[in-house]
């Protein structure tokens, strides 16, 4: 897979998806966040990592300028396509005319081993980390979790956004084609869903004795085209869901495969009056605090 073809996959899934209830509770984080902070407008630094097209970075980013106009900005993705997407979407949008991004092509993990330029001794952490469905492609949740954790400064909040198993049709279904396709005979096997969710991460910061809060937010997913498969738009939007819930695409199913998906499909769907048909999908967003009470936790816990 292409990365063109990979930005086609993510646009699809968002024209798809309805994106009013997340960009509303990102905002609603965002209140939550000009409540907390007592940070110096002139000093406050966020991090944004990696997330395909960065429709909800950008959304975040004018809810941010109007908190804080002076932010500086750090835009981490290893993808240079997707880095330009996002540079031109943020080019193009006249709210974010005095903001100012240190754009950084780069995975997460190998970034946070290397200071990035605007760290400093006077300046040398983040007051704001987005991640947004970037843990999906960490080595190891847990070392990336403490280590951004590590480059807030005190008070930060680290804002992690990861899809939950509940109230999740897709998963659901999955889970079920999983069950189907094992009880076959004569079946060529599929790589079974290894994806991490929000529970994986919430086991770990429990681990980690974090401060941290979760907020879910329910969604739906227009799979019209998947079922119909007649448009591009729903060949590619039922390849990236099963990219992102069974590790492979959906021609390269067998036939009979194919058909036992799109069966479970319509079992998960609801219809409406204009004849759609939609999942319904949950992410949680988990906000982390590094107060001085967790840092005493994380220094206990290192002596343990």
């Amino acid at each position: 897979m292409t990365t063109l073809q990979l930005i086609d996959y993510i646009r699809e899934y968002l024209r798809a998806m309805h994106r009013s209830e997340c960009t509303l509770a990102a905002f609603h984080v965002m209140d939550g966040y000009k409540r907390r902070s007592n940070f110096s407008i002139s000093s406050d630094t966020w991090t944004l990592l990696q997330n395909g097209q960065r429709i909800m970075d950008v959304e975040m980013l004018k809810k941010a300028s109007e908190l804080h106009p002076r932010l500086h900005n750090i835009g981490i993705d290893p993808n240079g396509d997707a880095l330009g997407v996002f540079k031109e979407r943020v080019q193009t949008e006249p709210r974010l005319d005095n903001v100012n991004i240190e754009w950084t092509q780069e995975t997460a993990e190998k970034y946070q081993n290397v200071p990035p330029k605007s760290f400093t001794k006077e300046a040398p952490r983040s007051h704001f980390i987005h991640m947004l469905h970037m843990l999906y492609h960490v080595s190891s949740i847990e070392g990336a979790i403490q280590k951004y954790y590590d480059m807030l400064v005190e008070g930060g909040v680290m804002l992690i956004s990861l899809a939950s198993r509940s109230n999740n049709q897709l998963y659901n279904t999955f889970k079920k084609f999983e069950t189907l396709q094992s009880n076959q005979t004569n079946s060529s096997p599929i790589e079974r869903n290894d994806k991490r969710y929000s529970d994986d991460v919430i086991a770990v910061l429990e681990k980690l004795g974090f401060e941290y809060s979760v907020e879910s937010v329910e969604y739906r997913l227009d799979v019209s085209g998947c079922l119909e498969r007649k448009t591009e738009g729903g060949k590619l939007l039922l390849d990236f869901v099963c990219l992102t819930n069974a590790a492979q695409s959906y021609e390269t199913l067998s036939e009979e495969n194919q058909r036992v998906l799109i069966d479970c499909l319509k079992e998960s769907c609801t219809s409406t009056e204009d004849g759609k048909n939609h999942v319904k999908l949950t992410f949680d967003i988990i906000t982390v605090v590094k107060s001085l009470e967790g840092a005493i936790k994380e220094q206990v816990n290192g002596i343990k």
